[in-house]
């Protein structure tokens, strides 16, 4: 029999953005290290993103300087906190007792400060990174299902009682997870299309390949008005780039096989036991309102909303709108002072 080698066949092997990454990193030639966050390929259409384990500590304070000052402007706060030896930092406002635990999408909090800021206004928000997008990750975390047990334990770290926990996209994969193994510390939940079910047949994507796709080409997918909310990438600022490939590749890392999907999580969406709203864009061309209704039908007390002129991220497009939607979901769903303890302690 011929070898592959002699019959001129060669056999492909389909390999994971992580392994892409790791092969740029040890090929690349050597670069200032300013510029190690990414480095782009053909004007930017095609963007390898190259960094390092540990940041510049200039480029570390200018990224904390810079947010600190424009999220003061309105009284919102960057905290780091230690859940079982894992840190990450979170941003938190407003005021009174806990009202929202926020979960970002796989872009990371890149675009949804102006959410969280109206947010803020009607009562107390959390909004962590995800271990992987700003600070590292252990080793041990591969998927959204760890993701959900260190949410699970950063609840129980704050206390966090009576929440109403929101997710977008991946964040609203993770929402669910969380919600299929705990709601004791919630009141209801909210999401914002979200990943992470399976609606249609095996064959049949439910979201676009992000992976497939350049930057540029994501970004114009993900709204209905591009030219005002795609604001692209800016190449020249090293601290933004850093975010963007550590957002694309910790997305990869938790989403890529199955993509964007958990096939057992569907078949644990009976144990969602709390009043759940799906909202969801009539033009989003990243996964379609059809994937929302289906999902919102199989949820025992789901409920779907529309939302017009909206592409794959409301609370970005729309943020005052949308959390006042949520703000007003909350007040209908907030539980009782004995059942919001129920469980909890």
């Amino acid at each position: 029999m011929a070898s592959r080698r002699e019959s001129g066949k060669r056999l492909a092997v389909r390999r994971t953005p992580i392994e892409k990454f790791a092969d740029a990193r040890r090929n690349a030639p050597a670069v200032p290290r300013s510029r190690q966050a990414l480095r782009g390929s053909d004007r930017g259409k095609k963007i390898f993103f190259l960094f390092t384990a540990s940041r510049p500590a200039r480029v570390e304070e200018a990224i904390i300087e810079r947010s600190e000052r424009q999220l003061s402007e309105d009284s919102i706060r960057r905290e780091t906190i230690d859940v079982q030896g894992v840190k990450t930092e979170m941003l938190t406002g407003g005021t009174g007792d806990t009202g929202f635990l926020f979960l970002h999408p796989e872009r990371g909090m890149r675009g949804s400060e102006t959410f969280l800021r109206k947010l803020a206004a009607t009562g107390h928000v959390i909004a962590p990174h995800h271990p992987g997008y700003r600070l590292d990750a252990p080793d041990h975390f591969k998927s959204v299902d760890d993701l959900s047990y260190f949410y699970l334990d950063l609840m129980d770290a704050l206390d966090l009682r009576n929440m109403t926990l929101i997710g977008a996209s991946l964040g609203g994969w993770l929402a669910m997870e969380i919600a299929s193994k705990n709601t004791a510390r919630m009141s209801s939940l909210c999401l914002l299309s979200p990943a992470g079910v399976k609606t249609s047949d095996r064959t049949s994507r439910d979201i676009v390949d992000i992976f497939s796709l350049d930057a540029e080409s994501a970004e114009a997918m993900s709204f209905h008005d591009p030219n005002r909310f795609a604001t692209g990438i800016d190449t020249s600022d090293d601290m933004e780039l850093e975010l963007v490939a550590r957002a694309r590749e910790a997305s990869a890392r938790y989403a890529w096989l199955p993509y964007m999907h958990n096939p057992k999580l569907s078949h644990r969406l009976h144990r969602i036991d709390i009043p759940t709203f799906i909202i969801w864009g009539n033009d989003d061309r990243m996964a379609p309102p059809s994937v929302g209704h289906a999902l919102a039908r199989r949820l025992p007390r789901g409920e779907f909303y529309v939302l017009d002129s909206c592409g794959h991220y409301p609370h970005i497009e729309f943020a005052e709108t949308v959390a006042a939607q949520i703000s007003k979901w909350r007040e209908q769903h907030v539980k009782s002072a004995p059942d919001a303890v129920k469980g909890a302690a």
